[in-house]
């Protein structure tokens, strides 16, 4: 008969085994799932026999991240939260992780790698730390806002001294100096938190204004070493991207003109195009022009309950469709939070198909890609509307199936084409056509951030849920268009569920690039 022990192990286990499994900082629904797994680590380690020093580090991480772990508390997602979770836990993984090495104890082992498995790493710590750097620049957020306990008007914990340091002396580390600066001098205003001597608070005064110093000289110096890098930088052979190439250039009159002011890890924030990225992500909404129109054809199938369009652009084609996507598909499509994985990108370095997708920072999220979308009923009714809808093939031979994306906080997709240059079609696109149409279903609402932008449109569109925004990215030639430049800015408050797919011109009627007007518009 299993012993009482052995059972409360198996229902563990078994619990954790279902809990995301990769990088916890790409996804807010790991980082959910992660706080669950250490809620249950604190409770089986207090039910075990002896092992007081593993309980007594249980009850240290237990007292830290009380409000992580506490079930009745709803706590917002935001980036300071996450941040005093994945360290306090990874700091005290350590030791944990010393003791059961040390036990014969068989099962203790199993038990507690499987709790591991899915509890920060110092990669998440980091993840964590790097989205603070795209928070602060993309939403202009000072160091001192971020430690304060409100940002933006949102109660968030209160970070103390040392948590400035630590983050101050990561920024540091990491190149962004001008960052740094600004967190050892939020330290200096927190010092006189600190319970210590004055000897002690002293010591720490004055390391803290040597960091200071230290990161203001290597500022002089990354200024220095990013004018010549640029100045005689080319581009590489395989990387004969027009897009890369054009931006290259802006650089290069930057330096002439003298008119660089980032340096180092934030030289791309120079770039034209990137400081409007930032700007209408700051702006929320944005529209150039824009009305509102009801669609009701009965080849549709909702004569009876017209479907709302909201043009944003004509040219190239943006649109919002709102109220599209109930319960049941929404509910369907995050119930695959367990299969998520990192997102990738499309891989211009690659040589064939097989290696078209790459991991890339460009894009902080994570993925689940269906093998097959018409295997399921509910997707399958999603795409024969979305084909009457467009009048586009929505099949498997003619557009990709949709992939679910959830984003970390300060998770963010760069400014980027869905379409890629003809030259890579063949060996990219797995139609071997070009992507005609992109479809994003939005399956939440984000409480700050998260907006669709067009850096060139001066474009920012909210994700709302049950909402989709459909857009073009050829022009009426088949060629694409350089004006659908696009990017999700970066998550602040709150978890940002979406569902995308392409839709290629494979075997699809070309007339739609010319007939959309009369049919939407």
């Amino acid at each position: 008969m299993m012993s009482v022990r052995k059972l409360l192990v198996s229902v563990i286990i078994a619990m954790n085994i279902i809990s995301c499994i990769g990088i916890l900082f790409t996804c807010t629904q790991h980082f959910e799932d992660s706080k669950r797994t250490a809620y249950n680590l604190s409770e089986y380690i207090a039910s075990l026999n002896g092992y007081n020093e593993l309980k007594s580090i249980s009850e240290r991480l237990k007292d830290q991240i009380s409000e992580e772990c506490n079930r009745n508390t709803t706590t917002l997602p935001n980036p300071v939260s996450m941040y005093k979770y994945a360290r306090t836990v990874n700091e005290a993984l350590s030791p944990i992780r010393d003791i059961i090495n040390k036990t014969d104890d068989v099962l203790l082992k199993e038990t507690m790698t499987s709790f591991i498995l899915n509890l920060p790493t110092g990669a998440d710590v980091e993840g964590v730390l790097l989205s603070f750097v795209r928070l602060q620049n993309t939403y202009n957020v000072s160091s001192r806002d971020m430690a304060s306990g409100y940002i933006l008007g949102i109660k968030v914990p209160t970070l103390t001294a040392f948590d400035c340091f630590d983050i101050g002396l990561f920024m540091f580390k990491k190149g962004y100096n001008r960052l740094a600066i600004q967190w050892f001098f939020t330290t200096l205003t927190k010092q006189q938190e600190i319970k210590s001597t004055k000897q002690n608070i002293k010591i720490f005064r004055s390391i803290v204004i040597g960091f200071i110093e230290n990161a203001k000289r290597q500022e002089i110096k990354a200024e220095k070493v990013t004018r010549m890098r640029i100045a005689f930088t080319t581009l590489q052979k395989d990387d004969d991207s027009k897009f890369k190439q054009n931006l290259t250039a802006e650089l290069h009159v930057m330096v002439k003109n003298k008119t660089i002011q980032f340096y180092g890890p934030e030289l791309d924030r120079n770039l034209k195009v990137n400081k409007n990225y930032e700007f209408l992500c700051r702006k929320q909404i944005l529209y150039s022009e824009g009305y509102c129109k009801y669609l009701g054809y009965p080849f549709i199938g909702f004569y009876y309950r017209p479907i709302k369009i909201e043009i944003i652009n004509k040219s190239p084609t943006i649109i919002v469709v709102h109220d599209i996507i109930n319960v049941d598909v929404i509910s369907h499509f995050t119930a695959k939070s367990f299969q998520l994985s990192r997102s990738e990108v499309v891989n211009l370095k690659g040589r064939t198909i097989n290696d078209s997708n790459v991991q890339s920072d460009h894009r902080t999220s994570s993925t689940f890609k269906y093998l097959d979308d018409t295997d399921y009923p509910a997707v399958g009714r999603l795409n024969n509307f979305l084909e009457r809808l467009t009048g586009l093939r929505m099949n498997n031979k003619q557009a990709d199936h949709f992939q679910i994306v959830n984003y970390g906080i300060g998770g963010e997709y760069k400014p980027h084409h869905d379409w890629v240059e003809e030259k890579y079609v063949s060996s990219r696109m797995y139609t071997g056509t070009n992507r005609i149409l992109t479809i994003l279903l939005y399956l939440s609402d984000v409480d700050i951030g998260g907006s669709t932008v067009f850096p060139h449109l001066n474009i920012a569109v909210p994700p709302k849920k049950g909402s989709a925004l459909f857009f073009t990215n050829l022009d009426e030639k088949g060629n694409g268009d350089s004006f659908t430049l696009h990017a999700g800015c970066p998550v602040f408050f709150g978890s940002k569920w979406i569902a995308n797919k392409w839709v290629h011109t494979k075997d699809q009627d070309m007339n739609f690039l010319q007939t959309v007007p009369s049919v939407w518009m």
